[in-house]
């Protein structure tokens, strides 16, 4: 038996002992059971952080989202997982709440300094991450908010049994012989006076905070030439995985589809061209005027990028690209991969987000755009990257015959072309990643594959700079 507190006045009735002895020891079995459980999840989501893989069951909507949470800056603190941190708080509750209410005064005394600091620690930490997550992020994570909730009910109890045990009288050993008219119980030593554990408690916290704010994580990952194995000429063959259905004819004469006018809108034909680049020391080979670019084809500098047209990070990265494009000029082409995070269409990716529904659909659109006319892509991408979220396939596809005309947009993806294209560009990501934790958007700049969000223009213009050897075109 575990005793918590000092006995209650010693004119309480033998009942009222039992009752009271019965719900602090119930208090501390839920303390002990909610640190347990917040534990527990800790070491899950901290496992799940070690491998690079996603938060099973727990992407539910837009506003439910593990992954769009544990994958930010905001889940990480000087670039470690801030899981870890849960684990090393909680796992100090539960050791506290063991030793705590003990016989032994060292180890009584020991439970309580622990508890000192972790309780703090895992008040503060609750109420900053759901703070996070209301304010600066677009997704809630069911998870962290159970690990929270434990957190805050925990710190709660431990707070008032600390209180129960400080302002009871000690209990007064029955005089040997005396009449057995109460429990016989020996209680531990008044709680000690607070002091440098629930500093450190309080200052962790502060670290925590500071450390987010002023020292966000940078979760940029750079891949060099020397660590990626294999060659990879995405113009050696030509993407045309299936032939085109052709049905068969029937003794109806077929209504022949009226001739569509040409429109003045629509842009003139990009010439046609030839020119190789290689990127990664030559491990990847590429024909510039095979695949939809934006900016001139013959541009000295190319690099390539990865992107989702879902994805809320290439949605701003888009613009952030546009304006370096016009901060170099003529300089740099940006040679464009739709990468979609739809499992329809990636073989990479096992739960489809739902702001990346429809992604699969939209990029074989926006590919059977520039095959019918390159020059009309820069517009159709920009269409399709403009605003907060991906536009409907409805309203992507009468953009697209805007561009290139009906007749031509449905020759394109009847050819089947853009969906090779596009497996192509799903099978090189996943082989550049090679078990690497790769997120989108991705650049292969010269010699280094860039992955992850950036935030300015100014982390743009960096890489290309310090990776190309450029600098502004002049104003």
């Amino acid at each position: 038996m575990v005793y918590t507190d000092s006995l209650p006045a010693n004119n309480c009735s033998h009942d009222n002992f039992w009752m009271w002895l019965v719900m602090v020891t119930l208090r501390w079995m839920i303390v002990r059971m909610l640190a347990l459980l917040a534990l527990g999840i800790s070491g899950y989501l901290f496992a799940l952080s070690l491998i690079g893989s996603g938060v099973p069951g727990c992407s539910w909507s837009e506003a439910v989202d593990c992954d769009a949470a544990l994958a930010s800056a905001w889940g990480k603190w000087l670039g470690v997982s801030v899981t870890l941190g849960g684990l090393v708080c909680y796992a100090v509750m539960l050791v506290g709440s063991v030793c705590a209410g003990q016989r032994n005064p060292k180890v009584d005394a020991l439970g309580w300094r622990l508890l000192e600091f972790a309780t703090p620690l895992a008040l503060g930490a609750a109420v900053w991450f759901i703070a996070v997550q209301a304010v600066a992020l677009d997704a809630w994570c069911p998870y962290c908010l159970l690990i929270h909730a434990c957190g805050l009910i925990a710190a709660v109890l431990v707070l008032t049994l600390r209180r129960g045990a400080a302002s009871a009288a000690p209990a007064r050993l029955q005089p040997f012989g005396a009449p057995n008219v109460a429990p016989r119980v020996t209680t531990q030593l008044p709680p000690p006076a607070i002091g440098a554990p629930t500093l450190f408690g309080v200052l962790s916290v502060a670290a925590l905070v500071l450390g987010q704010v002023f020292f966000p994580t940078n979760l940029v990952r750079t891949i060099s030439a020397a660590a990626i194995q294999g060659e990879f000429n995405l113009d050696a063959v030509e993407a045309t995985p299936t032939e085109p259905v052709v049905p068969e004819p029937t003794d109806a004469v077929a209504e022949q589809p009226a001739e569509e006018s040409p429109s003045s809108s629509r842009p003139a034909k990009r010439a046609a061209g030839k020119r190789m680049v290689t990127l990664l020391e030559g491990k990847i080979k590429i024909d510039v005027y095979e695949h939809p670019v934006l900016g001139n084809p013959e541009a000295e500098q190319v690099i390539i990028e990865f992107f989702d047209y879902g994805c809320p990070h290439c949605r701003k990265l888009h613009e952030l690209m546009t304006e370096a494009r016009e901060r170099y000029g003529d300089q740099v082409a940006v040679v464009t991969f739709p990468w979609p995070l739809e499992a329809r269409c990636n073989k990479m990716v096992f739960r489809t987000k739902p702001k990346s529904r429809g992604s699969c659909r939209v990029a074989e659109l926006a590919l059977a755009v520039f095959q019918a006319n390159g020059n009309a892509f820069p517009a159709m991408h920009d269409f399709l990257m403009t605003g907060e979220n991906l536009p409907q396939y409805t309203a992507a596809r009468l953009t697209a015959e805007e561009l290139v005309g009906q007749n031509e947009l449905d020759a394109a993806l009847r050819s089947q072309k853009p969906a090779g294209r596009l497996k192509q560009y799903v099978d090189l990501l996943a082989a550049l990643s090679q078990g690497r934790q790769l997120g989108l958007p991705t650049q292969i700049v010269g010699k280094t594959v860039f992955s992850g969000p950036l935030n300015t223009v100014d982390d743009v213009a960096k890489i290309w700079e310090e990776n190309l050897g450029i600098k502004p075109a002049s104003p």
